[in-house]
């Protein structure tokens, strides 16, 4: 049912389990314990729906409009979320297991303990989201852009961000360990106790960074902007601390 129109529509406990939805609009209805899993969503209509613990698990969202949407709790494992658009959607709690948001715009986003592990956000936008205790193992993240964005507490062991803007960023009391962080943009961002034991932080910019009791033990770095950085019981990567 291509470009099917559901506005306003009360669909509550329906199932669209592989349901072919591509385009459908489904502004202003209620979803209420509507099941999406395995649904084809390219494109679909579903801005500032409550969807809190909807199931999504694998389907394909690529494109969709989720502008606002409320998804705390749901389940969307292996779900294709490429390109959609998530601008200020309450991503609590959620699971994004697996799932791929390559170019998703996730800008001012709560992603607050989410589970998304070795999901997958290449190039997307998250601008000032809240990241806050997220599990991010395994993570791919290259290039995405994190400026300003609250990761304090979050997992991100062995998390890929390469080329990643993190400018400004609060990365407070992170687990880092084993993370790929060439290249990465980390000015004007706080380190405060985060752990970066054996990572990988060759051409990172650390200028302005605050690495107030961070580790940096067996990290490798080269050619690091350090202008301005807060040293303060810091262990450097050969173990001396430094003030």
């Amino acid at each position: 049912m291509e470009s099917a129109d559901f506005k306003g529509a009360d669909l509550r406990g329906a199932t669209f389990r592989q349901a072919y939805l591509n385009k459908a609009d489904f502004r202003h209805a209620n979803l209420r314990g509507v099941v999406f899993d395995l649904a084809m969503l390219e494109g679909a209509k579903l801005s500032f729906l409550k969807l809190n613990k909807g199931n999504f698990m694998l389907a394909n969202m690529k494109w969709s409009n989720l502008t606002g949407i409320q998804l705390r709790g749901a389940n969307l494992k292996g779900a294709r979320l490429d390109g959609a658009k998530l601008t200020g959607a309450d991503l609590s709690e959620i699971n994004l297991e697996k799932a791929d948001l390559k170019g998703a715009n996730l800008k001012g986003a709560n992603l607050m303990r989410a589970n998304l592990f070795e999901a997958y956000f290449h190039g997307a936008n998250l601008e000032r989201a809240n990241l806050s205790f997220a599990d991010l193992t395994n993570a791919e993240m290259n290039e995405a852009n994190l400026s300003y964005a609250n990761l304090n507490g979050a997992k991100m062991t062995a998390t890929v961000l390469y080329k990643a803007n993190l400018t400004g960023a609060k990365l407070k009391g992170v687990f880092l360990v084993v993370s790929d962080l060439r290249e990465a943009n980390l000015s004007s961002a706080d380190l405060s106790g985060t752990n970066l034991r054996n990572s990988n932080l060759i051409g990172a910019n650390f200028e302005k960074t605050n690495l107030t009791g961070a580790n940096l033990l067996g990290a490798k770095l080269s050619l690091q902007n350090f202008k301005g950085v807060i040293f303060s019981k810091t262990i450097m990567p050969d173990g001396k601390v430094r003030n």
